[in-house]
């Protein structure tokens, strides 16, 4: 853990960033779902976006710090990635392009 505070703190905006491209691609998805399962879709969306929000605001707040509370912030934002990566795996269109399932 070499890292400087200043390539961290790059790294946690970059990853910010991707969740939140991830967040917009998500919302894509759900315009596209049928309506039962959009519904369940959405709520997905609003807990993950909140705790895009969050994230962003620790980060901010969290800028002028270091330390453990670096390391806690980072396993956070590990966590909520994977939550994000697993919501998109399970909305992935059917390769086969069977939608009536």
């Amino acid at each position: 853990m070499g890292q400087s505070h200043d390539d961290v703190t790059e790294e946690l905006r970059s990853q910010l960033e991707e969740w939140n491209m991830g967040l917009d691609e998500l919302q894509s998805r759900v315009e596209r779902a049928e309506a039962e399962r959009r519904s369940a879709l959405e709520a997905r969306i609003k807990m993950l976006r909140k705790d895009y929000e969050e994230a962003r605001d620790r980060l901010q707040a969290l800028s002028a710090q270091g330390g453990e509370t670096w390391t806690e912030f980072r396993e956070g934002m590990t966590r909520a990635r994977r939550l994000l990566d697993e919501a998109l795996e399970e909305t992935q269109p059917d390769s086969d392009g069977d939608s009536d399932g």
